[in-house]
């Protein structure tokens, strides 16, 4: 495979395949869902992890053994700067290949429209951007594993083609030291103004209710069953919801915050139930993707709220990387609970 888009991101591919399998596999997400850092077990268990700018990063390996790698894994790549390249074989790890290839055969199609750093309008806007031809789908199953609610995207005006899924949406953070862009820069900036001027919770419960409804309503158009599993927030929840859409947020003529307070909304809980709640899966209990792999870890090791600057090392039984991402082993899992949920659900 080396440098070559992966299949499941290749548009004339995943067309190509669908007229044969008639049964689409769509993963929305961001990069719990593109499998980063879920690079092979073995090689986890034979070198040490290295965590660098937000990922697992193995590339501190010598000559040698770069070359070894990509003489014996097929699914590696070498990148412009001559490093390694492991994104394909993130996606060969990724949840949704293993569902897909080991628990169901291959008898579905899939494509996987998650993003590294990605937010939630992303995914859901490339059900729109590409040209799949949903329509010769006999059965679409959608799996929306939702992320940070606070990412803010847009679309990139740079992509020349839409043959393969990616260059296609840009990223913001609330705040000014955003590390993914360079100090002083227009973008740090913006995302400065973005916390001041536009960001709060009501914000995000807002931004994220609309997101909900338009993919609810895609799901409906294209008989599409949807499940939905967060990545690793624990406030995908109603309680959560209700209470945030009736906080009043109090701003000057510039729209700086001044205070925010709660008010009685007759229409909260109408709105909040605009997302179908039924279609939230918890499996072995969990409410998220982050929260199952801890599950598999030892007591002491579990922690409420991810840190991603403190959790250094690998996890014990190597479920969760440093970067606190899910590891290959992770993935594996995340899968087999996703084909016990085709099993009831008919899905098979």
């Amino acid at each position: 495979m080396k440098n070559k888009v992966h299949k499941t991101l290749n548009i004339p591919y995943i067309n190509d395949s669908l007229q044969q399998t008639r049964k689409l596999l769509i993963t929305l997400g961001c990069s719990y869902t593109t499998g980063v850092g879920a690079v092979d077990q073995d090689i986890l268990d034979r070198y040490p992890v290295v965590y660098s700018n937000g990922e697992v990063d193995l590339n501190l390996l010598d000559n040698a053994t770069k070359k070894e790698f990509l003489d014996t894994y097929e699914n590696l790549g070498t990148r412009p700067d001559g490093k390694l390249s492991w994104i394909n074989m993130e996606h060969d790890n990724c949840y949704g290949n293993v569902l897909a290839q080991r628990y169901l055969n291959n008898s579905y199609t899939f494509v996987n429209f998650g993003r590294q750093a990605g937010g939630n309008y992303g995914p859901i806007a490339r059900l729109f951007l590409y040209d799949i031809d949903y329509s010769i789908a006999e059965k679409i199953v959608v799996i929306f594993m939702p992320t940070s609610m606070a990412r803010l995207e847009f679309l990139e005006d740079i992509a020349e083609h839409r043959q393969a899924v990616g260059g296609d949406t840009k990223t913001f953070w609330p705040g000014p030291n955003v590390i993914s862009f360079s100090q002083g820069s227009v973008a740090r900036q913006f995302c400065g103004a973005y916390l001041d001027l536009i960001h709060s919770d009501r914000y995000e419960i807002e931004k994220t209710l609309i997101e909900f409804q338009i993919l609810q309503q895609w799901c409906k158009v294209n008989n599409a069953e949807l499940i939905v599993f967060p990545a690793f927030n624990k406030i995908y929840n109603k309680k959560h919801f209700y209470k945030t859409i009736q906080t009043r947020i109090d701003r000057d003529k510039d729209h700086a915050r001044l205070k925010e307070h709660q008010i009685i909304s007759a229409d909260a809980e109408q709105r909040v139930n605009k997302i179908d709640w039924t279609k939230f899966v918890t499996p072995q209990g969990c409410t998220n993707f982050y929260e199952l792999c801890l599950k598999q870890e030892p007591a002491e090791f579990r922690r409420q709220e991810i840190d991603l600057t403190d959790l250094q090392p690998i996890s014990p039984n190597k479920f969760v990387l440093p970067c606190g991402h899910p590891s290959a082993k992770g993935h594996q899992l995340m899968a087999e609970e996703f084909y016990k949920i085709f099993q009831a659900k008919g899905l098979i």
